[in-house]
């Protein structure tokens, strides 16, 4: 139950502050308080605030609070980040994240405005709809598996319903389907450049050349 405390400032104003205290087993687990110039706006925030408080998730997105979207994604690259390391695009994906605005706001906070805020921003500084829309992809992939992982109240709902808004306004788009095959003087330069990746450095394990001729051959596409 909120406490109601009157008092008057050294203005002569009067003010009600509105304590909550949430408690387990005995204990208090949470406390926060608003003062308000009147006696209802104190009480109506109070009944709704411990509305939303009872509920575990209300009590998560509390104490996760100061986590920004950039900590989640440090915690993504420490949780799953596999010994040999990312891709070299992944890895470049998830550094730039980190640098942008977005990466500065609370992750149990974040909206869907303010995720198509960052893709009309990205999109104006000249990047393409299929290069944003991999910032919307990878938040999506980062968001579920740390809430997954740490159980933090990470909303993948905002992601998807920001996703959708900016592809009916073409803000994000798939990338483009190629235009022409490769030519031989190409595949011959990828197939020499992979076979000196593979057979000179020991650390790469996947067989780029055979898989490159797979699917040349054996799918029917290039």
């Amino acid at each position: 139950m909120a406490m109601i405390t009157k008092r008057e400032t050294a203005a002569g104003k009067t003010k009600y502050k509105a304590d909550i205290r949430i408690k387990k087993a005995g204990r208090i687990i949470h406390r926060e308080s608003r003062t308000f110039d009147r006696k209802k706006l104190a009480e109506e925030w109070a009944n709704k605030r411990e509305l939303e408080l009872q509920d575990q998730s209300g009590l998560e997105k509390v104490r996760h609070a100061g986590t920004l979207i950039g900590d989640v994604i440090e915690q993504y690259e420490g949780l799953f980040e596999p010994v040999e390391g990312w891709g070299r695009s992944k890895g470049y994906d998830l550094a730039r994240l980190r640098k942008y605005a977005l990466a500065e706001i609370p992750a149990v906070a974040v909206t869907s405005q303010d995720l198509i805020e960052h893709v009309r921003w990205r999109v104006s500084g000249g990047a393409s709809p299929a290069t944003v829309n991999n910032d919307l992809i990878w938040l999506g992939v980062i968001f579920k598996a740390v809430r997954a992982a740490k159980g933090i109240p990470l909303d993948l709902g905002v992601i998807e319903d920001a996703r959708v808004i900016c592809r009916q306004h073409k803000l994000i788009a798939r990338p483009k389907q190629r235009e022409r095959r490769p030519t031989p003087t190409e595949l011959w330069k990828l197939s020499r450049y992979f076979w000196r990746k593979h057979y000179r450095d020991w650390r790469n394990k996947i067989p780029m050349l055979d898989i490159m001729w797979f699917q040349i051959y054996y799918t029917g596409t290039e």
